[in-house]
């Protein structure tokens, strides 16, 4: 008989959970974002240039004629929110531009009701970090900036930016983000308990067929060892899995309509398997986090994110760290992330500092020792997209970024990039899905259910 998953509510909480972390734990209408500056001015652009300290020499007219402080809103209330205070007082206090970033952390929940009542109005702080997915709601009315305006004033070049992570930012053919950080889920394995079980140690597994097979190998009730921690009421981890063997779950027509492929489709019905599975026989539980699990050496795989690195050197857990396992559709690693923002509505002064700080971010000035991008990386765990870090040294010897560094072609949006309902689809589709089928559901059914849900979300 299958284990009855405790806790229903918890597969809608943990995606909301999920969509809340990547906006903190971060569009644009075309600008007029000319320089204002004419060719006279060249010489003594090129004397900014020198003393900016940046790489290429600083663009005319980014050092602001007067002070200036502009507000920065973000909603890093986490312990990296500590580092990201560090480094903006950093920057107050090295440019050479006049310029204050006078930065508000709030929740999540808060900073998007304060943006649903001030981007309109214009009121909103001209610089903002937040999930990419708020392009939705305010790039297609124009009252984001498109980034282009962002590598004109800087000299920030956007061919040094992952062109896919980039893509996160893009709605309607613009893009309006500057990624600050992005990643996909990631495979880590306790090799201890590989060694024990008489499994190599250094080899995981390639697919989630292989997955399931060393779970029920690392499982061990006497000791309350599951093989699998992998969360199964994630929604962003179960669109990963369901992608890798049955291909795209959404597909974008190109006029605003889509196509949902959930009902008869053989590779998701085998990946449901897989999942239900592991529940039903004891290799996994939906009595705690997996995370929890993996960091008290509970768990001897589960997919997660980069934030797990942390816990889990912390915890001295021998571990392993490795791509997602692929499937019969292949090895997809679809992306999620946050980025810098600036508002359209914000006068040219406040465009250009919140420009200033961007570029200082990935390039730094004379006085930076680490760029911030950089220590972002190094410090908090997550890969460069950015091409000038992935060539410094301290980053290029750090195995775990390399390796999840290594996403490359296979790197996918979870949804199609105009698909404005990827939240609601993964609370209102995958996670009653997911709890169909884990509590002993017909996977049949539960697809053609799944496809019925998907169909009545609101589009417009």
């Amino acid at each position: 008989m299958r284990r009855k998953m405790r806790g229903l509510l918890s597969l809608g909480l943990a995606f909301v959970m999920t969509a809340s972390m990547l906006s903190g734990c971060g569009s644009e209408a075309a600008s007029d974002s000319g320089t204002g500056q004419e060719e006279s001015t060249a010489e003594a652009s090129d004397q900014a240039a020198e003393d900016s300290g940046t790489a290429d020499g600083a663009k005319a007219g980014d050092t602001a004629a007067e002070p200036i402080t502009i507000q920065f809103w973000n909603s890093w209330t986490g312990a990296d929110g500590e580092l990201l205070t560090e480094l903006v007082d950093e920057f107050n206090e090295t440019n050479d531009s006049g310029i204050t970033i006078e930065m508000d952390i709030m929740p999540s929940n808060d900073m998007s009701q304060k943006l649903a009542t001030s981007v309109g109005a214009g009121t909103a702080a001209p610089l903002l970090l937040y999930n990419t997915a708020i392009k939705f709601s305010y790039g297609k009315e124009g009252e984001l900036m498109n980034i282009d305006g962002i590598f004109e004033r800087t000299n920030l070049k956007k061919e040094d930016f992952d062109a896919e992570v980039l893509k996160l930012g893009e709605f309607d053919g613009t893009d309006y983000f500057i990624p600050m950080q992005a990643s996909t889920y990631y495979f880590f394995w306790n090799k201890d308990l590989f060694e024990e079980a008489g499994l190599d140690p250094e080899t995981p597994p390639a697919t989630w067929d292989e997955y399931e097979e060393i779970a029920v190998k690392l499982t061990d009730p006497d000791r309350n060892i599951y093989g699998s921690g992998t969360q199964y009421n994630s929604s962003y981890i179960q669109m990963c899995g369901l992608r890798n063997y049955g291909g795209e779950m959404i597909t974008s027509n190109g006029d605003g309509t889509f196509t949902y492929n959930l009902v008869d489709n053989e590779g998701y019905a085998k990946y449901l398997g897989i999942m239900a599975g592991l529940i039903g026989n004891g290799q996994g539980t939906m009595e705690g986090g997996g995370d929890d699990l993996f960091r008290a050496g509970q768990a001897g795989m589960l997919v997660s994110g980069p934030w797990l690195l942390t816990g889990v050197k912390e915890s001295g857990i021998n571990y392993g760290i490795a791509l997602m396992p692929g499937g019969d559709a292949g090895a997809y690693n679809p992306l999620m992330g946050a980025g810098f923002t600036i508002l359209e509505k914000a006068g040219e002064e406040e465009k250009t500092a919140a420009c200033k700080f961007i570029e200082w971010w990935f390039m730094g000035n004379d006085k930076t020792e680490k760029t911030a991008a950089l220590r972002w990386s190094t410090e908090i765990g997550y890969p460069a997209f950015y091409a000038p870090i992935k060539e410094e040294e301290e980053y290029k010897s750090n195995n775990d970024i390399v390796v999840m560094s290594g996403y490359g072609d296979s790197a996918v949006q979870f949804t199609p990039v105009d698909y404005p309902q990827t939240v609601a689809f993964g609370a209102d589709v995958v996670a009653p899905l997911m709890e169909n089928v884990c509590n002993g559901g017909d996977i049949t059914q539960a697809l053609k259910d799944a496809q019925a849900a998907a169909e009545a979300i609101p589009i417009n």
